[in-house]
């Protein structure tokens, strides 16, 4: 039995050399179910995140190729709840089924 509940699958190859997890693709995700769930805006956001209003709306956009640090992903998958599960082929974003960490 799976210990979690995918949401969103990123397929990608990173078997591959040179291959990136999409972080600004899964950010941008991440911050549009944290805004649609809490009912607040990216300035709220930003707020928790401790970055500016700015930065919050760039990393998502890509503007400036700016891409958001893996502490931003990880505290907003923590504020939501979910957990990041990174193989080979993909990077799952899912619910936490428990508590239980590997």
């Amino acid at each position: 039995m799976n210990e979690y509940t995918p949401l969103i699958r990123f397929s990608l190859d990173l078997t591959e050399k040179f291959a990136e997890i999409p972080r600004r693709e899964i950010y941008a995700e991440l911050r549009e179910r944290w805004m649609k769930q809490t009912g607040n805006t990216s300035v709220a956001l930003s707020r928790l995140l401790e970055i500016s209003a700015q930065s919050c709306s760039t990393f998502a956009s890509g503007t400036n190729n700016r891409l958001p640090s893996w502490y931003l992903i990880s505290r907003l998958c923590d504020m939501l709840g979910y957990v990041m599960i990174v193989k080979n082929d993909c990077v799952e974003i899912a619910t936490k089924n428990n508590e239980v960490c590997v």
